[in-house]
């Protein structure tokens, strides 16, 4: 018998057992719970206790494990109590906010509002300001904070009984009186059109809400225009090329020069840039403002058209450059009463990049048009996260880039327009809603070097800034500070005027110190809405919460060196947008004509002419006067569609870069004038006829332009 001692169980020996015994076979012995066995004749023969013991180790190792999964379960119990209990951390953006807007000021603030609600009811004038039941609303207690009216001014009571003379004086003459137009005249002018735009309390549930709809007045339809040149093809010296090195430019290990953004310029040496951009915005705006969260709803429309010319003499990496800001600086609109501001700012952006591993020319007319729809919700008070859903209509556009030449194995180019609008109103955040068009143009070599391939795509992309501004936009906080500042304290001085003003439309005054009383509660009003400015704009809102919508691309055009049919001219799969894009809106092509943002209609002449010889023949006159004669019949073509146009309404510009061809633009009346124009003008066979007999009356023409119908 052999026996080894366990180090785990030091006092614990086991005695090897013979198989038999083991397995319960002939003679084996009966063993007892006392670790004595029994032999068959009666004889009884001590054995080892191991087995008990190891049997007792299995229980106590079980009990351990059974207390280790009663304290682990017990830990998750005390955890989710305490999440229960404390609300988790708010999200760095929620907390910047809340940091500078102590929350002993948002519970005054709520108090005044509640309050002066309480107070409409108690002097009996609830029921004709607000209506009854759960969609009460009124507009006129957003004015001014009627708690103001029974407090103290240096010393002296505010008059309540004069103040509330003049509400029940307004009440009375409610039928002629408009305080939902005087309201938006003083909250919404200069952005909304006031005939269908409101500003409204809603009391029916408690918590209040206030509820702003801003339709699209003549400054909501952002229409704007710029243009970026710069030449750096020409030759510079050794010093001017290292001056621009040191700008931000490194090497690659392909050979190609990374520029980093440049921000507002793109002089790069061995490049030229000719873009002029026009954007138009028409936005209808819906926000809800709660003490828990803001919700903003935007829909409308974006046009945008792009002419563009961008030549490289080196290989190129520009990851982005914002080389056009329109307008600049920013519009920037602010409003404020007693319970709240309205503010919106626009501004677009064109930005441009490109990749080139040689020489490469891009050049080419852009336009398009889609309606938007976005909603977006932040939440102010919870770590719930930022909603935002959004989608597009159907695209239209058009499109005119030729073939661009290019060296070296690939090359592509993109030029986007960034419009950008934001809403920023007391209390609330800012938030911004962007709708980024770009054209993208993609080309490469085939394997057999020769055949060379293009694919032009337009893409959109919906996106959204919370808690912070776009770092494209041109704005800084102290300057959105200073305005705010400024229009609170104006608002003492624009609300008696405006109520004043009110009045005097329906032929009637107020009575004795009643306009006396407004004054006051109005001037002292503005502490109320001062609550809910944080203290510092800049630390409140330091870093945008960005959220994005669908993105969608088309392919609009595939050229090849050689006849499409050429399996290598679409062997390239990524120049071109994926075939299945699910929810893909349509993209509509226009046939020779796109519409400008500012609502002119534009179509590309191309003369057959000795182009240079026709600007030098007759000291430049022969070329003016092929460009007065243009006019003239384009003006007359339009009148026969009863387009009512004259001389003036017509445009004609060179088109860079393309010898011998013009671009004219006429501006309609109406909008009853540009279907008219568009349906004359929409047979380009005719309209070439038309104006090759009007250019033949054109005395010496034929001289540089000898080529037959041209």
């Amino acid at each position: 018998v052999w026996a080894q001692q366990l180090s785990v169980f030091p006092s614990f020996s086991v005695a090897s057992v013979p198989p038999l015994a083991v397995l319960g076979g002939s003679g084996a012995p009966m063993v007892r719970g006392d670790g004595v066995d029994e032999q068959p004749n009666g004889a009884r023969e001590y054995q080892p206790r191991g087995r008990n013991v190891l049997h007792a180790a299995h229980r106590i190792f079980a009990l351990y494990m059974l207390v280790a999964c009663i304290l682990l379960v017990l830990l998750f119990v005390c955890v989710a109590i305490v999440s229960f209990i404390q609300p988790p951390e708010p999200p760095p953006s929620l907390k910047a906010y809340q940091n500078q807007l102590p929350k002993e000021r948002v519970d005054e603030y709520e108090s005044c509002q509640e309050e002066t609600v309480q107070a409409f009811h108690d002097h009996k004038l609830g029921a004709a300001i607000f209506g009854t039941g759960p969609e009460a609303h009124g507009d006129l207690p957003l004015t001014m904070d009627a708690t103001k009216a029974g407090g103290k001014s240096g010393g002296r009571r505010l008059g309540d009984q004069q103040f509330w003379g003049a509400m029940q004086f307004m009440v009375e003459n409610r039928k002629c009186m408009n305080t939902r137009k005087t309201l938006c005249q003083l909250l919404l002018d200069g952005m909304c059109d006031c005939a269908n735009s409101s500003v409204e309390l809603l009391v029916g549930e408690t918590p209040n809400k206030i509820r702003v709809h801003c339709d699209p007045g003549d400054t909501m339809r952002l229409v704007h225009s710029s243009t970026y040149d710069y030449f750096g093809i020409a030759k510079q010296s050794t010093a001017e090329q290292n001056a621009y090195a040191n700008r931000g430019e490194s090497t690659l290990e392909s050979g190609i020069t990374k520029v980093v953004e440049k921000g507002g310029n793109l002089e790069i040496t061995g490049v030229n840039v000719n873009v002029s951009a026009k954007v138009q915005a028409i936005p209808t705006i819906d926000l809800l403002i709660a003490n828990d969260f803001v919700r903003t709803s935007m829909a409308g429309t974006v046009m945008a058209t792009i002419n563009f010319s961008v030549e490289t003499h080196r290989p190129l990496l520009v990851q982005g450059s914002d080389i056009i800001h329109m307008p600049n600086p920013p519009v920037v609109k602010q409003r404020c009463v007693a319970f709240v501001c309205f503010g919106t700012m626009f501004q677009a952006a064109v930005r441009i990049s490109f990749l080139a591993e040689a020489h490469a020319r891009v050049e080419g007319s852009v336009s398009a048009e889609f309606s938007f729809d976005s909603v977006a919700k932040a939440f102010l008070n919870s770590a719930a996260e930022t909603e935002y859903v959004s989608n597009i209509s159907d695209i239209t556009y058009w499109s005119d880039i030729p073939y661009a030449p290019f060296l070296g194995r690939r090359m592509q180019f993109n030029v986007s327009i960034i419009p950008m609008i934001t809403v920023f109103s007391v209390p609330g955040i800012p938030m911004s809603f962007m709708n980024r068009i770009k054209w993208q143009v993609k080309e490469s070599r085939a394997k057999d070097g020769v055949v060379r391939r293009a694919g032009v795509n337009i893409h959109v992309k919906q996106y959204f800034d919370s808690f912070g501004l776009p770092p494209a936009l041109l704005v800084t906080w102290p300057q959105v500070e200073q305005g705010l500042d400024m229009t609170v304290r104006e608002s003492s001085a624009s609300v008696p005027q405006g109520l004043q003003a009110l009045a005097a439309g329906c032929n009637v005054t107020f009575p004795g110190a009643t306009l006396s009383a407004i004054k006051t509660v109005a001037k002292e009003s503005t502490k109320t809405v001062r609550l809910m400015v944080p203290d510092s704009l800049e630390k409140a809102f330091p870093k945008k919460v960005r959220k994005y919508g669908p993105r969608y691309c088309w392919t609009v055009s595939k050229t090849c060196t050689a006849a499409m049919t050429d399996p290598n001219c679409t062997a390239d799969e990524s120049l071109y947008c994926p075939t299945t894009q699910p929810g893909r809106p349509a993209a509509i092509p226009m046939k020779t004509m796109h519409i400008h943002p500012s609502g002119a209609i534009a179509f590309t002449i191309s003369l057959d002419c000795n182009y240079n010889a026709l600007k030098k023949a007759k000291g430049g006159r022969l070329y003016q006067d092929m460009q007065k004669k243009l006019k003239q019949s384009i003006a007359f073509q339009a009148v026969a569609g009863s387009a009512g146009l004259s001389v003036e309404d017509v445009g004609l510009t060179a088109v860079g870069g393309k010898l011998g061809v013009l671009e004219a633009t006429i501006t309609p009346k109406d909008e009853a004038a540009s279907s008219e124009i568009l349906r004359q003008f929409s047979h380009p066979k005719q309209m070439k006829q038309a104006l090759t007999k009007s250019l033949s009356e054109i005395q010496g023409l034929n001289n540089v332009c000898p080529l037959p119908n041209s």
